[in-house]
């Protein structure tokens, strides 16, 4: 889970929205749910939980 954290922070920073598109549909699978993407921002819930992920 880590990496997968690791990742979007990278992409997010990046800013590649088709790969963050991906990435998403990953973390989805994962059982997140991304509440938000913004300009450096992604920010995730997992069980109640939100998760704020910056660039």
């Amino acid at each position: 889970m880590q990496l997968i954290m690791e990742a979007i922070r990278l992409i997010v920073v990046l800013g590649s929205q088709i790969i963050l598109r991906e990435i998403i549909r990953i973390v989805q699978e994962h059982g997140l749910i991304v509440i938000s993407v913004r300009r450096k921002y992604l920010t995730m819930m997992n069980n109640d939980k939100k998760i704020l992920l910056s660039g």
